[in-house]
C-alpha cells in the first residue's frame, strides 16, 4: 500500500482528489495469499492508521499481521481472479 498512499499524499498537497483503494481487489489479493519475502526497510510505510484508512479495518488486520516480512505483489492475481473479484 506504500505506493498509492504516497501518491495520495502528493495529490492532497496539490489539492487534487485522493486515490481510493479498490477494496474488492485488495481483498482478493490478501485472500489468495501468495506473499513473497519483503526485503525493504522494516516498518517503512507500515503506519497502522494509514493501513486502516486505505484498506479498512478488516483487510488492514490481515495486511498488518505480516506486512513487516512479506508483500503481496499485484501479479499474484490473474485476470480471472480480478474478474471474479469485481463481479
Amino acid at each position: 500500500i506504500a505506493i498509492p498512499c504516497r501518491i495520495s499524499r502528493y495529490r492532497a498537497e496539490k489539492n487534487m482528489p485522493s486515490l481510493a483503494a479498490e477494496q474488492k481487489l485488495y481483498k482478493a489479493l490478501l485472500e489468495k495469499n501468495l506473499p513473497v519475502p519483503y526485503s525493504g526497510v522494516p516498518n517503512r510505510d507500515r503506519d497502522r492508521a494509514q493501513a486502516r484508512h486505505w484498506l479498512g479495518p478488516d483487510l488492514a488486520d490481515i495486511y498488518l499481521e505480516k506486512a513487516d516480512t512479506v508483500r503481496w505483489p499485484q501479479e499474484g492475481l490473474t485476470a480471472m481472479d480480478i474478474e471474479n473479484a469485481l463481479h
